[in-house]
């Protein structure tokens, strides 16, 4: 098999959910499939205007909102199946009213600017319900995640964890030209979680190799 094959193939390690073996979309919202899969959830770094900052929130989302969501991230991994063709419509199975929203879908800049039709942005496949759900901070939806101390530190590392297997990806597919950062042993993990927690682990200190009264090492 060619680099270019293992890399494809890299790319796309398939993310199961709700029935669906999704292999194109992006990180991101894969985790989303996950977490709306296990708890009905999504997370999301959102703009509270009571607090007039962003603020990490859980959004509640219906059980049949969840599956919807699914569906139409499926639609969604078609098109990019398909090489993103001009037309939604035009992909075999995505279902017609998922392709009326897409197609139909505009973006608005903070200009105030109007992309017209055809946006195939993700938010083109959700429908306006559900990016209204995802995309804003709506009070009778939306919890505010305020953790603290222990519940902070391991909520982190959690989402360090959760960011492993894109980042090790990312490493690997790096902009044509460029050799890719391998990560294949223990000690490569261990360096990578470091970089990634320190900057909000300010006591963080990194593990060390320190001489055993028996002449070997051990790590502390």
């Amino acid at each position: 098999m060619s680099d270019e094959n293992e890399q494809l193939e890299r790319q796309r390690l398939p993310t199961h959910a709700f029935g669906y073996e999704f292999t194109h979309i992006p990180e991101h919202i894969r985790d989303d499939l996950g977490w709306l899969e296990r708890e009905e959830v999504l997370y999301a770094d959102l703009w509270v205007d009571e607090l007039r900052d962003f603020r990490h929130v859980r959004i509640t989302l219906t059980l049949e909102e969840a599956k919807e969501y699914a569906r139409r991230t499926w639609s969604f991994e078609l098109y990019l199946r398909a090489g993103c063709p001009k037309w939604a419509r035009e992909v075999p199975g995505i279902d017609a009213d998922v392709a009326d929203d897409a197609d139909t879908y505009s973006m608005s800049l903070i200009d105030g600017t109007k992309i017209p039709p055809p946006w195939h942005c993700f938010a083109a496949f959700l429908g306006p319900h559900l990016e209204a759900l995802s995309c804003s901070s709506i009070p009778e939806r939306t919890t505010i995640i305020e953790l603290q101390g222990k519940e902070s530190v391991l909520f982190t590392l959690s989402r360090a964890v959760q960011a492993l297997t894109p980042t090790i990806r990312s490493f690997n597919l790096r902009e044509k030209g460029l050799p890719p950062w391998t990560v294949s042993r223990e000690d490569d993990i261990r360096d990578l979680l470091y970089v990634m927690l320190k900057p909000v682990l300010f006591d963080l200190v990194k593990e060390e190799p320190t001489p055993s009264l028996v002449g070997t090492h051990k790590i502390r």
